[in-house]
């Protein structure tokens, strides 16, 4: 991955995809497969957004069983089976756990003919996931089974529990990094920190979008037949007034979504349970949704809370009432929880669509479907292509559909998508067979480049060593980021390239190492080191860390 300024200001490409999180990886990857010329632009850096904002569970639809959407059920099991075969280094079967306490419509019958329908409608679930990535049947387990797993439930009127499996992303962040390292290897021409700034024109027709270097701060035009935006929140910002009434539904509201980590590692299994609060009081999460415990590393990810976004795409919509009201309502669903915000460690955050007015139920609620909007149909824009993403696990399918339409404003007929069979970078296993602790971390992380990235200090084995004792993230792992992943900032590597913060906040004298050794690579000065460190902590400021650092960090975000 190199940030080839000079191609992107001279070249003209069949697409320009905006946006660098989860649908515009995948788009960037099809795009390249099928023989187009691709250039990505994303305004900050990779994977920064919603996309990082992940309860690490990758859905093969139980929730559409309800609603008896069969059709999207089976598209869910399908692209849940090809992330595991795609990444399995990286997705891998996890067990949910939800308790059971009876009455008719929620009893022990109805959740065992809910399990029985996954499995029937799954049926084929391992014939892509192949023998490592086996999905189990799901089931009902006794109260007592229940309980082993999960002490925390209110033992009164515990019938038992439902127990099946969804794939977990270990990594998420990596996930889209491999699909653009994958995009990249194929040709595609990426830059993260370049915002594109407005859309092109040239005689009435759309030629490709105006962008800023966000870090050398030129302004030029980045030319393309077709305009593909996967920017999420911030399209309305690219397409300004061009589309109106038809602009996707970030122009009509936004839903906030945040994720909590505890230090705790609450259970062995990932659990949910119903929210006490009603629709009146959750009109976005549409109330008695389920709250989940997802097991993750040596900790726990609380979520989903949802509320309206106040403002634009570009504030801080986070603030310490919010988590404490999360806090509150976990707390009010599951008693014996005792969840404190003086435990939280991190907290992850993104935005999503609310529905239109065109769908079905309140505008307030969370958009139920994925679109891609064609522009040319909608709002007389020919090579405008609009992408509002609902959810991580059917990112690849909805961007086939995308570069579908790409084609279809080529005037080309669409080769087939070869997104579902074609291995990703890290995908094939390598040899040797990793053997050490360093060797086997590295392969949980990038699979088979695994060797690549050990190799990126050329061999010296100091670079396989731990950054500090405080993490267990290689110093070869911090110069990859900046040598092949485009990090540009020590946030890039604490919070995406490296699973060094997304925990919790790495102590300062780590920051100061990790800071010098990019800072080598990059030429910061001292100042630019300080201000890198600075601007990490801004992350943590809601966040009780221990010691001097909570102050530290709050005094910096009020900068």
């Amino acid at each position: 991955m190199n940030r080839d300024l000079s191609r992107l200001s001279s070249e003209t490409f069949d697409v320009v995809i905006v946006g660098g999180g989860i649908h515009g990886a995948c788009a960037a990857w099809d795009a390249t497969l099928r023989g187009l010329s691709v250039a990505l632009v994303e305004k900050g850096d990779f994977c920064a957004a919603t996309s990082a904002n992940s309860l690490k569970i990758i859905h093969g639809g139980l929730r559409y069983l309800q609603q008896a959407d069969f059709r999207r059920m089976r598209q869910s099991i399908r692209e849940r089976s090809l992330l595991m075969r795609l990444a399995p280094h990286l997705v891998e079967p996890m067990p949910i756990l939800v308790p059971i306490y009876g009455g008719l419509k929620h009893g022990r019958t109805s959740f065992r003919v809910a399990m029985a329908l996954t499995d029937l409608i799954g049926f084929d679930r391992n014939r892509i996931a192949g023998s490592e990535g086996l999905i189990p049947a799901g089931g009902v387990v006794t109260r007592e089974e229940c309980l082993k797993f999960f002490a925390g439930f209110d033992p009164e009127g515990l019938r038992g529990g439902a127990l099946w499996y969804d794939g977990h992303a270990r990594n998420s962040e990596r996930l889209v990094f491999e699909f653009l390292a994958s995009a990249a290897g194929k040709g595609a021409a990426l830059a993260n920190y370049m915002e594109a700034v407005s859309p092109l024109f040239e005689h009435g027709r759309l030629l490709g979008v105006r962008v800023r270097d966000g870090i050398g701060g030129n302004t030029f035009d980045l030319k393309a037949r077709v305009v593909l935006s996967a920017a999420g929140p911030w399209t309305d910002g690219l397409l300004g007034t061009l589309v109106d009434a038809e602009a996707p539904p970030p122009a009509r509201g936004l839903a906030l979504a945040i994720n909590l980590v505890t230090h705790r590692r609450l259970a062995d299994v990932a659990v949910g349970f119903r929210s006490k609060r009603d629709a009146a009081s959750d009109p976005v999460g549409g109330g008695k949704r389920y709250l989940f415990l997802t097991p993750w590393r040596d900790s726990t990810i609380v979520g989903t809370y949802y509320c309206v976004a106040e403002g634009g795409p570009d504030g801080a919509p986070v603030s310490e009432d919010l988590l404490q009201d999360f806090v509150a309502e976990c707390n009010e669903a599951c008693p014996s929880l005792r969840l404190s915000l003086d435990e939280v460690t991190f907290y992850h955050w993104g935005l999503l669509p609310r529905r239109g007015p065109s769908q079905t139920g309140s505008d307030l609620e969370l958009a139920g479907a994925s679109r891609v909007v064609d522009h040319a149909e909608r709002a007389g824009i020919p090579n405008l292509i609009s992408v509002v993403g609902v959810k991580y696990t059917t990112a690849r399918r909805v961007a086939r559909t995308a570069i579908d339409r790409v084609f279809s404003s080529l005037g080309r007929k669409p080769p087939p998508c070869r997104t579902d069979r074609t291995p990703l970078v890290g995908t094939s296993r390598s040899e040797p067979i990793p053997s050490t602790e360093w060797s086997r971390r590295l392969a949980a992380n990038y699979g088979g480049s695994w060797e690549n990235v050990a190799n990126a200090g050329d061999g010296d084995p100091q670079w396989t060593r731990p950054v500090s004792t405080r993490t267990p993230v290689l110093r070869c792992e911090v110069l990859w980021g900046v040598k092949e992943e485009m990090a540009l900032k020590l946030a890039d590597v604490v919070l995406r390239r490296t699973e060094m913060g997304t925990e919790r906040c790495p102590d300062r004298s780590t920051l100061e190492t990790v800071a010098s050794m990019m800072g080598r690579e990059l030429g910061w000065t001292d100042l630019r080191r300080q201000a890198e460190i600075d601007e990490t902590l801004r992350a943590y400021a809601l966040l009780p860390v221990p010691g001097p650092r909570r102050e530290e960090a709050s005094r910096h975000a009020e900068r």
